[in-house]
């Protein structure tokens, strides 16, 4: 089976690499255009070195500089190559090398053909060849890992929907007048008894920051409540995301930036990420686009264990360790997407 190694030292891009992970080609591709994008994101420039293998021999070594605009294609980077470094060997042979990895784009799971290219590794490494362990092992993961994007994105749901109680207390801080005074401490006391409709009745200009606290504090129950009661609460696609109902928050309408990222994330959660990428681009966010980057890579390594998993010839230690691996790259995700609200919070 073809496989792509990377090597790289910068300390940003291995945070996104295992040293010595094999990958297919089509996701040493994706990940060769997410180290370019960090890269140009974080305003510099690493070289990366890459391997191409079928089994255990090296059919293709070389490096990149990524920061440059120029890494995005991996098979295109691997035909320059040849055509620029590689002039003394044989065009029939460079034809049938990069045929052999375009191929594999598409059947990441084909078992190996029989006929090698007969060209030589040497001719094919640039820079001194490197020891490699035999022992398989495919796409490790490391659990302290970090994915990009992540911590971000579970406070940009529900924290930032907070901002606006957090603002109206400490506005009322620095008023000095008496009757306004009576008036925060009136309203903190209700909300500190949970007399949420007596809020409505007594301060219906504190309606919104009320809304935006039961969201922060995920009281789902009586989010449900008020929303009902009173129009101005207008929570409906806020407590389908709480109850993590993803249908019901796709079929919402969203009217704000906040409500956008959950839609986004609800996407996500349903495998849909064609329509979560596309609903980005009304936002433009960076932060989402990592997100959805890192959550379609994991996707894709989900998908090829379980499809490896089906071939009944694998011995025991290679299942077992295929299982630990698909097991681990599931908790990644649901890393990545955030936990359940607890019980206490919805209430």
């Amino acid at each position: 089976m073809i496989f792509v190694n990377y090597i790289v030292k910068n300390k940003k891009l291995k945070k996104l690499l295992i040293s010595n992970e094999k990958l297919s080609v089509k996701n040493a591709t994706m990940l060769l255009e997410k180290f370019e994008e960090l890269a140009k994101f974080r305003n510099f420039v690493a070289n990366v070195e890459y391997q191409v293998c079928d089994d255990d021999e090296t059919l293709f070594r070389d490096n990149v500089e990524v920061g440059k605009g120029n890494a995005t294609n991996l098979l295109l980077l691997i035909t320059n190559s040849l055509n620029t470094n590689f002039a003394e060997i044989p065009q029939a042979d460079k034809d049938e090398l990069i045929e052999k990895i375009a191929n594999s784009y598409n059947i990441d799971h084909e078992e190996p053909v029989n006929d090698s290219i007969e060209v030589t590794n040497s001719k094919y490494e640039k820079g001194k060849k490197e020891k490699r362990s035999t022992k398989t092992k495919i796409f490790v993961f490391s659990r302290n890992q970090k994915i990009i994007g992540v911590l971000f994105f579970l406070f940009f749901i529900l924290i930032v929907a907070g901002v606006s109680f957090i603002g109206s207390v400490s506005s009322n801080k620095i008023n000095e007048t008496s009757e306004i005074v009576i008036e925060k401490e009136s309203y903190e006391q209700l909300l500190e008894e949970k007399k949420y409709e007596k809020i409505l009745e007594l301060y219906p200009e504190k309606i919104l920051d009320l809304r935006s606290y039961l969201i922060h504090e995920r009281k789902v129950v009586d989010l449900k409540t008020l929303n009902h009661k009173s129009k101005k609460i207008d929570a409906d696609l806020e407590i389908a995301f709480l109850e993590k109902n993803w249908t019901r928050v796709i079929e919402t309408k969203a009217k704000t930036d906040e409500q956008i990222a959950m839609k986004i994330f609800a996407y996500l959660n349903v495998q849909k990420i064609a329509e979560a990428t596309k609903l980005n681009e009304e936002i433009d966010s960076k932060q989402l686009k990592t997100l959805i980057s890192d959550y379609t890579i994991l996707k894709n390594i989900v998908d090829e264990y379980e499809i490896l998993l089906k071939d009944t010839n694998l011995t025991p230690e290679r299942r077992g360790l295929i299982e630990s691996n698909l097991k681990e790259a599931k908790e990644k995700i649901a890393d990545l997407l955030g936990d359940e609200p607890s019980e206490n919070k919805t209430k």
